[in-house]
């Protein structure tokens, strides 16, 4: 299949976040060896733990809240205290 908007990512990009989804149980995948070393990742589905971050930050204020949160404090996090951070975020919008 042709997919245009991964056509700006090489190979290489596209496995190494692969491996990190795949690591942190938010997809999953089957890991393929070959005899020349390279590893490639054959994504399946969606875990549970996936469905939960893109429902999170499925709304643009959510997102935007998220990534600014994080860049005005830290700069960086790990992909699972983004996830919990958008929920945090989600919660409070939502006055819970």
């Amino acid at each position: 299949k042709n997919y245009p908007k991964l056509m700006k990512y090489s190979s290489d990009e596209i496995q190494y976040h692969s491996k990190k989804l795949h690591d942190t149980n938010f997809i999953d995948a089957h890991c393929i060896s070959y005899d020349s070393g390279y590893i490639m990742y054959e994504i399946n589905d969606l875990t549970w733990s996936g469905h939960e971050l893109l429902n999170s930050i499925q709304s643009d204020a959510v997102y935007e809240k998220t990534k600014k949160k994080i860049f005005e404090t830290v700069g960086s996090v790990s992909l699972a205290v983004f996830s919990e951070l958008a929920k945090s975020i989600s919660m409070k919008l939502l006055g819970l």
